[in-house]
């Protein structure tokens, strides 16, 4: 989760969707854990691994009728 939103961090509208759901502590745990792991940008190959667990988490839930994404 935490390179998902470093690499939304760039992008207001994805970073707001990622961030809506959190409770202010949990946004705040999140934005710290974020700029200490990641002071550099965060290589492509860790981005993409991040996307394709994302997705069969999505997967996932979805195939086990919990939520309609």
């Amino acid at each position: 989760m935490v390179v998902l939103l470093k690499a939304a961090e760039t992008d207001s509208a994805v970073e707001e969707k990622l961030y809506k759901n959190m409770s202010d502590v949990s946004r705040k745990i999140f934005v710290e854990d974020r700029d200490f792991r990641f002071k550099e940008a965060v290589p492509k190959s860790q981005i993409a691994s991040a996307f394709e667990r994302l997705n069969r988490v999505a997967d996932d839930v979805r195939s086990k009728g919990r939520t309609d994404l």
